[in-house]
């Protein structure tokens, strides 16, 4: 299994950065919706949809993903769609901490939680995909380093997440969320945050802060790799609850599309709210 995620990891790795280095912001909107959408097909799977409403649900996403492109170039609206995302999120961490205080048969039991479901499981889905699109292109779109901007943002969450594995599985002793995600230990948190207090002080070296720029950019990273957690936690409720390990077999050694970008969903738009207001873009 390891061998199979650093060969696709590998693989894949480059081509992505090239894009986000290299491709105008409308292609790789046009990419990133693509993956996006591959992403909303795995969520709706997980809920007792039929299979036309799936096909009527992707299309509304698609054109929310439209909608997103024109978005992305309008400070203003980014920042009300942003701050209303994070609002949403602090009401997904309520619903992962009841999930973990109800019990091991109900943490699984969604519509004991989710209001409205699973019809609401729409708009969850739509909230969870479409805010780190949008975030991600405005991100890619603000100025010379918009770029570079928008590759760190990601590169935080990856390194996180994957510091957050190896401290954990040497280190971890004490349960994050036992009975929403096993494998997490706050110790492998703990060592996420250290190695993200690195990685965000060269990664502002590399963007050309200045030293002032970095007394908030570095706890601005901080922040958002603590934050991501909760996105990796959600989605792990939400598979919890359809019984699966995986949200797909996509990427070999990885799972689904989900699986790669859960941390992303929550991080990015932190991430993006905090630029725009605090560089003033």
């Amino acid at each position: 299994m390891f061998k199979q995620r650093v060969i696709t990891a590998l693989v894949l790795l480059p081509l992505f950065v090239s894009a986000l280095l290299y491709l105008p912001t409308m292609w790789l909107g046009v990419l990133f919706g693509a993956v996006l959408l591959l992403g909303a097909r795995e969520w709706l799977h997980m809920f007792p949809f039929a299979e036309a409403v799936r096909r009527a649900a992707l299309a509304v996403f698609a054109g929310l993903l439209a909608l997103g492109l024109i978005l992305a170039g309008y400070t203003g609206a980014v920042s009300a769609v942003l701050a209303f995302t994070l609002v949403w999120w602090a009401v997904a961490l309520y619903w992962i901490i009841r999930a973990q205080r109800s019990g091991e048969s109900q943490s699984q039991d969604v519509a004991a939680w989710m209001p409205g479901f699973p019809v609401s499981s729409l708009a969850v889905g739509f909230m969870v995909l479409w805010s780190p699109f949008v975030a991600l292109l405005a991100l890619h779109q603000a100025g010379e380093s918009g770029p570079k901007l928008a590759l760190y943002c990601l590169t935080l969450m990856w390194v996180a997440d994957t510091a957050a594995y190896f401290v954990g599985r040497k280190f971890g002793r004490r349960k994050l969320a036992s009975l929403v995600s096993p494998g997490k230990s706050w110790e492998g948190a703990l060592g996420a945050l250290a190695v993200t207090a690195i990685w965000s002080v060269l990664g502002g070296v590399w963007l050309g802060l200045s030293a002032a720029d970095m007394l908030w950019f570095v706890p601005l990273s901080v922040v958002t790799a603590g934050f991501s957690v909760v996105g990796d936690l959600f989605e792990s409720l939400i598979k919890r609850h359809a019984h699966i390990k995986d949200s797909g077999q996509l990427l070999p050694g990885h799972g689904g599309v989900l699986d790669r970008i859960d941390s992303i969903t929550a991080g990015a738009p932190l991430f993006g709210l905090g630029i725009l207001w605090l560089a003033k873009l």
